[in-house]
């Protein structure tokens, strides 16, 4: 953990050895790791929260913190660099109603199409008459969105 602050620029390395070590990875290495994704975290790079915000989507790893901070970072929509991961980790790690509240608000502030479709496809998990139903308003509207929407029905076929 302590590369990661002296030498930023092996960042990437340390991540796929704790990959390569993940069932075996001590609880406290990813409480920090996640620690680190804190807006107030002191990161050298914000390069270096996309590749955390990545290893935890990538690696399936579900986290209280991470999914506090996605919650957040979605609601807020500040951070447009890491929203696209953001989004995606909370679509794919919660099952609470309100956080699927949230992205269907967050879509419906979003203009940019290739963001519309992240919303699309996050929400897939949602309960299906709800998700259904705003799929059923955004067919048609774009071609990101109706790859998203199609993607999204295929996954929970």
């Amino acid at each position: 953990m302590q590369v990661l602050g002296s030498r930023p620029e092996e960042s990437g390395e340390v991540l796929e050895y704790f990959t390569a070590v993940k069932g075996k990875l001590a609880t406290q290495t990813v409480d920090s790791l996640a620690e680190l994704l804190r807006p107030e975290a002191e990161l050298l790079f914000e390069y270096q929260r996309y590749l955390i915000v990545r290893w935890f989507y990538e690696e399936e790893v579900q986290h209280d913190i991470v999914l506090l901070i996605a919650r957040n970072e979605v609601r807020s929509g500040i951070n447009r660099l890491l929203l696209p991961h953001w989004i995606a980790y909370l679509g794919d790690h919660t099952t609470e109603e309100a956080d699927f509240v949230t992205l269907e608000r967050s879509l419906q502030r979003e203009t940019g199409s290739l963001m519309r479709a992240m919303y699309v496809y996050a929400l897939r998990r949602w309960t299906s008459s709800d998700r259904n139903l705003i799929y059923g308003r955004l067919v048609g509207e774009s071609r990101e969105v109706d790859g998203a929407v199609k993607c999204a029905k295929a996954d929970t076929a």
